[in-house]
């Protein structure tokens, strides 16, 4: 959500945001793919490993779905302190224990843990 989270109080009418995604090349704006992530990630920078882990998670910005490879981006990230990273990981863990091949208990802990 992006209502009013930077300060802004609107006392009448309706707030209008006007958002610009800048990409780095057109090649990445026709293949809707974020490449600049790539090597921060590789680099082990958290931002970068969150952002690179939601892409395989969902399957979107170039990136297969592939939860076994999101968990370890995210775990990278949440190890480095990454708050959302930490979230999403206990969030997979918990909803998804059949697809990360842990049992349902196992699972659970892991999402506690994190």
């Amino acid at each position: 959500s992006f209502d009013l989270q930077h300060g802004v109080h609107v006392w009448r009418g309706v707030r209008y945001s006007l958002i610009f995604w800048i990409k780095d090349s057109l090649q990445a704006v026709r293949e809707r793919s974020t490449p600049w992530y790539e090597e921060l990630a590789e680099r082990g920078d958290p931002d970068a490993l969150y952002n690179v882990a939601q892409n395989y998670e969902y399957g979107m910005f170039g990136k297969p779905l592939d939860l076994p490879r999101a968990i370890q981006m995210y775990e990278q990230s949440a190890r480095a302190g990454h708050p959302f990273a930490q979230n999403n990981l206990g969030l997979i863990y918990k909803r998804a224990s059949d697809k990360v091949g842990l049992p349902l208990a196992e699972a659970l802990q892991r999402s506690c843990d994190w």
